[in-house]
């Protein structure tokens, strides 16, 4: 009898200790949204993988009808890179070295680039003051540092979190 007790509550123990295991497993869906003018640019994170999307995009189907760069930062285990607002609507995503960066379906509006160490300065220095960088954000898998550097950048572009 004492024995049957012993198993069942460590059978107990386990199933509890494996469902709390795979609860916090679960994937957590953030979605953070960068508006410049009248242009957006939504941001879903999924682990260490992050979807930009064109426009206000707020569910899985506007989401697969929508031009996206994927960025893998897994391997490099770092999200570094820039969004440049530029004056005819369109977004560049600049590859700051820190993931993979890709375009997933073409459009116009959004893309991605990569330059060498001489062309990336010397964007970032047309971008310096007077210039200020209103439209240019640099994005991380780091939201609070992000903001921060935002902010001391003089960026115009603002920024709204959500979490799910």
């Amino acid at each position: 009898m004492y024995l049957q007790e012993k198993q069942k509550s460590m059978c107990l123990t386990l199933l509890i200790s494996i469902l709390i295991s795979f609860s916090s497993c679960t994937e957590k869906e953030q979605i953070i949204r960068y508006k410049y003018d009248e242009v957006i640019i939504t941001r879903v994170n999924k682990s260490k993988r992050t979807f930009f999307y064109y426009g206000d995009v707020n569910n899985q189907k506007m989401a697969s009808t929508r031009t996206s760069i994927i960025v893998d930062w897994a391997f490099d285990d770092i999200l570094f890179g820039f969004l440049l607002f530029h004056k005819n609507g369109t977004v560049e995503i600049i590859d700051g070295g820190g993931g993979n960066f890709q375009t997933q379906k073409g459009d116009n509006n959004i893309f991605t680039k990569k330059y060498d160490n001489s062309e990336f300065l010397k964007l970032l220095n047309h971008y310096r003051a007077p210039h200020m960088y209103d439209n240019l954000f640099q994005i991380s898998n780091n939201l609070d540092l992000e903001k921060a550097r935002n902010m001391e950048f003089g960026s115009k572009v603002s920024i709204i979190q959500e979490k799910r």
